[in-house]
């Protein structure tokens, strides 16, 4: 049987979400469950390297791949949500991001899941729930 994949999730979200993944079969856990709330960037970023876990946050300061290198950390997930930030809209960038899981490892890489899209900064291929496609160069 294959690992459990190692998520630790933002103050931001919620044990909600947590329980969300681990019904999809990942190892989760929350900033808040560890009381890192509050913690800098660079410290929660930090411990969830030393875990072996991916950070899952809505916090766009995590992007800066000059700053937080994806490749020096067990890999950054950003969820992004439209304008109207509402529970429904980051269960469904969440459930995206887990589907998109269970055919490809996020270790070591930025992933964006903005609600119904969610694009790999590698790859940079598009997702939605039912398409795989690549992307239009702009």
């Amino acid at each position: 049987m294959a690992q459990a994949l190692k998520l630790k999730l933002d103050e931001n979200l919620s044990e909600r979400h947590a329980r969300a993944a681990r019904y999809r079969g990942c190892d989760a856990t929350t900033a808040v469950q560890q009381e890192l709330c509050s913690a800098p960037d660079a410290v929660l970023l930090e411990v969830a390297r030393k875990e072996g876990r991916v950070l899952i946050t809505m916090d766009k300061d995590l992007s800066n791949t000059v700053r937080y290198p994806p490749r020096e950390y067990s890999g950054i997930v950003l969820l992004r949500v439209p304008e109207l930030i509402t529970l429904r809209a980051i269960e469904r960038a969440m459930s995206i991001f887990l589907d998109l899981v269970a055919t490809r490892s996020p270790i070591g890489r930025l992933w964006a899941s903005i609600a119904s899209v969610c694009v790999n900064s590698e790859t940079r291929s598009c997702l939605d729930e039912t398409l795989v496609r690549r992307c239009q160069a702009s």
